[in-house]
């Protein structure tokens, strides 16, 4: 009987970092049945974003990890929309989760950093998790 060889599975750490960004934006192709989500709308979007590193002991400092991803976003997709009186946050136009959640991960890499996954919710409730399947 051949000799079974086992190999012992490699484990990798992750660092997660999380905020929230008031925000808008729109679905203009919306079925008939979602027609209200045609118009721009507001939401708070919660954001979470785990980023591989390879040493155990602050390789990513992630309080200041957060705040660059989050400044980013606003400086790529700052809002111009009124609130009642405030125009803060982003505006996202017709992106959707699953692609604000791609740019996020494009932010990461951008930074020299390695996305594993990124996750995008609406209103702490519903949304998309992009998962980087290069790794």
């Amino acid at each position: 009987m051949p000799r079974r060889i086992h190999r012992k599975a490699q484990n990798r750490t992750i660092v997660i970092v999380r905020f929230t960004v008031p925000g808008f934006h729109c679905w203009p192709k919306a079925p008939n049945a979602y027609k209200y989500l045609r118009e721009i709308h507001r939401h708070l979007f919660y954001f979470e974003a785990g980023i591989k590193v390879s040493s155990l002991n602050r390789e990513i400092e992630i309080i200041n990890f957060s705040h660059i991803i989050e400044n980013q976003l606003i400086q790529n997709f700052r809002s111009t929309i009124e609130w009642g009186d405030l125009s803060v946050g982003c505006n996202f136009n017709d992106l959707s989760c699953e692609m604000i959640a791609e740019k996020v991960a494009k932010i990461i890499k951008d930074f020299d950093q390695i996305p594993e996954y990124v996750i995008v919710l609406e209103d702490n409730e519903n949304g998309a998790k992009w998962i980087n399947n290069e790794i």
